[in-house]
């Protein structure tokens, strides 16, 4: 798992950033896996540059089967539906409101390939400020891995997110 992760050279320009804490536990019935077989989990760090971050991450199942479920599960109606909800409801915590969730067009770099856009907004010192997260998530096998870019006022560039994703594929 840690093998698919974004690294440094990856990323030139980029810095790493502390930890925030622990990402948002998703609890939603339409994302369970509790039936699923975890075999590999990881995480990267998370890199940034000016108003942008990046953090990648991955999943590896006993098998093909728990990928391709997790992967219907993950893309499907409900489980945007409950991804929406979910992300709603922490990024509340944090003084942000989910504008959009909508699905990308992306190339295929993978058996799977999908992307979405979340929008957000949120008040930073009396100023409403438009912030957005795009997710590029690629199944390969058993493998399940996946790219957030991050921005704030600006949208993420397109090519890059495609490049990173592609180092991820490869």
């Amino acid at each position: 798992a840690r093998a698919m992760l974004l690294r440094p050279s990856d990323l030139p320009g980029f810095q790493r950033q502390p930890s925030a804490g622990g990402d948002p536990h998703l609890t939603c019935s339409g994302l369970d896996e509790s039936d699923l077989t975890v075999t590999g989990d990881a995480e990267s760090a998370r890199w940034s540059a000016s108003v942008v971050f990046v953090t990648s991450s991955s999943t590896v199942y006993a098998t093909r089967a728990d990928a391709a479920t997790s992967w219907r599960r993950g893309t499907s109606a409900a489980g945007m539906r409950c991804l929406r909800e979910e992300l709603a409801r922490e990024f509340a915590r944090q003084g942000a409101r989910v504008a959009s969730l909508r699905r990308l067009a992306i190339p295929s770099l993978a058996q799977r390939s999908a992307a979405y856009r979340l929008r957000l907004t949120a008040t930073v010192q009396g100023q409403t400020v438009p912030l957005t997260l795009d997710f590029v998530i690629l199944m390969h096998g058993r493998a399940l891995s996946a790219l957030i870019v991050g921005t704030a006022l600006t949208q993420p560039d397109r090519a890059a997110e495609v490049r990173l994703a592609r180092v991820l594929a490869a």
